[in-house]
């Protein structure tokens, strides 16, 4: 028996693999719908347009309803093979793709692509990356004459129906739909599938998709190569914030319930009773709350609550002004927010990137390449704290800001860490 149990690596193909094509008013970018609507003229980019708007109204009752409509629509303009076979070999991958498949572990990983794209476009990607599974919408057959004739292969695989295929192939490899997978795509038909993902992955991500739980943003695909390639270390964790997750879920049900209930009681005993298991559960849910950020915190070996300035650091304090110290280092502060003063101070300082405190989207780049990252526990969001620890690099040094004199303790981080004669400074 193999020492390390093979695992799926599931992948989307237009807009993940691929980079997308996205007409102007759609919601859903792709890479070979919209430039089939794009090549056929400005009827077919108002009809592609009206059937996305369609989608989005509920008038399609499934997505091979849609694709039908997308086939009907490309026959009615007179597709033709060359301008479909022009559409696909122009395709360009998305950065790190290749390199991806070329450094990925064949002998403890097996991948699937699961498309709501064409077949064809599948075939193009099994063939260059050496994948030998794929799943698409469907496939165009076009007759001896060039022009489209045929639509073939039609299946349910975008969106919910993601699921059903993937189901499918844990299902042939005997793999546990709890761990033994993760999953990569870049649009809102991708949510439903990144949701029950041990860990999932996206690059250019749809804002839908990016929001949900503890999925990872990527810039390009070698960025997947340390998780998977240490595996066990990120699916056993995230398995259990995801079941933390849920039980937080039920407790806030609780308490909402009990609010909702105690209204019906109008003795002080019965208030009084209720009022106490409320309490009882607000503090089980914030303890609870509390355990699950720590661990998503250790994901990366980082404990925020831990990272304490040395209160002998006050007694060293550099006699140097932060200016002058931050000209020799790259630094991030995460937490504060623009209104206030230290936020000010700080801002007019070089080499300092400051990153709000609700400002859970941020620029990765402004955590890359840094030497020290600082967080302010006592107003960032957890987030935004997980966001900016998770994306560093190896070197950088983190410490976390608490109480005041917030430019002394930055000072003195830096000069304990990295100078050994603070008397100097």
């Amino acid at each position: 028996m193999p020492k390390f149990k093979k695992k799926l690596f599931v992948c989307g193909v237009d807009g993940t693999l691929f980079i997308p094509n996205k007409i102007e008013g759609t919601d859903i970018s792709s890479n070979c719908w919209q430039s089939l609507a794009k090549i056929l003229g400005e009827n077919a980019i108002a009809e592609e347009k009206e059937n996305h708007k369609k989608w989005q109204n509920g008038e399609f009752e499934n997505y091979t309803e849609w694709v039908k409509a997308s086939y009907r629509m490309h026959k009615k303009y007179g597709l033709k093979k060359e301008q479909f076979d022009s559409v696909i070999d122009n395709t360009v991958y998305n950065k790190g793709v290749e390199n991806f498949f070329e450094n990925l572990d064949r002998e403890k990983w097996a991948t699937v692509l699961i498309s709501g794209g064409f077949q064809n476009l599948i075939h193009k990607a099994e063939e260059h990356l050496d994948i030998s599974m794929g799943y698409g919408a469907c496939e165009y057959i076009f007759d001896q004459n060039g022009y489209l004739d045929k639509l073939h292969e039609l299946h349910p695989s975008d969106f919910k129906g993601k699921i059903d295929f993937l189901k499918i192939n844990l299902k042939n490899l005997k793999l546990n739909i709890k761990t033994d997978w993760v999953f990569v795509g870049d649009d809102k038909n991708d949510i439903e599938i990144a949701k029950i993902a041990p860990l999932s992955f996206c690059i250019n991500p749809h804002k839908d998709l990016k929001n949900i739980k503890n999925i990872i943003e990527i810039e390009s695909f070698t960025d997947i190569l340390p998780y998977i390639n240490n595996i066990e270390k990120y699916i056993q964790p995230y398995e259990h914030i995801i079941e933390q997750d849920d039980q937080i879920d039920k407790l806030n049900l609780k308490i909402q319930t009990l609010e909702e209930t105690i209204k019906k009681y109008s003795t002080h005993y019965e208030i009084e009773k209720r009022n106490k298991r409320i309490f009882e559960l607000e503090i089980k849910n914030k303890k609870l709350s509390q355990e699950n950020n720590d661990l998503k915190g250790k994901i990366n070996k980082f404990d925020i609550e831990k990272l304490q300035i040395n209160e002998n650091f006050y007694t060293k304090n550099p006699k140097k002004n932060l200016q002058d110290i931050a000209l020799n280092f790259k630094i991030a502060v995460v937490g504060f927010n623009i209104e206030m003063p230290i936020f000010s101070h700080l801002s007019n300082i070089k080499n300092i990137t400051l990153i709000q405190a609700g400002d859970t989207h941020f620029n990765l780049s402004k955590v890359k390449q840094i030497d020290f990252l600082f967080v302010a526990i006592d107003y960032v969001s957890h987030s935004v704290s997980w966001r900016a620890i998770h994306n560093i690099d190896k070197k950088t040094k983190v410490f976390n800001l608490r109480g005041g004199l917030y430019t002394n303790q930055i000072k003195a981080a830096i000069a304990n860490t990295v100078i050994e004669n603070t008397n100097n400074i």
